[in-house]
């Protein structure tokens, strides 16, 4: 106010310390690829895609996070949504920084006999902390 009148106002948030906490945590995951294979330290080695065929056996996630706060709990949750099926679910504290890779596949997590991925849409669901942060689509044709 000058002589007053507003003359300028500015909007503010007050943050708790967990809710920055939380914030440095959902940040964190920087890059989620889906490929067929993957190197050492867990990164893509073929192209990411969201397209795979039944005769691709392995289907991996390859997660980018960096400065995680400790104690944060990673899950994943690979979903056949046709039948709304839970095919595995992954899950590992981290904190830091690097990459890491998970996988389905399709000899030990098919339920099908023949022991492929049934054609359809898939979904593979990240959570942090026990909260949805992300859902990843894909389909098998």
């Amino acid at each position: 106010y000058y002589n007053g009148v507003l003359r300028a106002a500015e909007e503010y948030m007050v943050r708790t310390p967990s809710d920055i906490e939380e914030a440095k945590t959902i940040s964190s995951i920087k890059n989620i690829d889906l490929s067929t294979s993957i190197d050492l330290r867990g990164r893509p080695t073929s192209t990411p895609k969201n397209t795979f065929t039944q005769d691709e056996e392995k289907i991996y996630a390859s997660v980018e996070y960096k400065d995680t706060p400790k104690d944060t709990t990673f899950e994943a949750k690979w979903i056949y949504l046709k039948k709304d099926n839970l095919i595995k679910s992954y899950k590992r504290n981290m904190t830091g920084s690097g990459n890491f890779a998970f996988s389905i596949d399709a000899k030990t997590d098919s339920w099908l006999p023949i022991k492929k991925w049934p054609k359809g849409d898939y979904r593979l669901e990240i959570y942090l902390n026990g909260d949805l942060l992300k859902e990843v689509n894909f389909s098998v044709k």
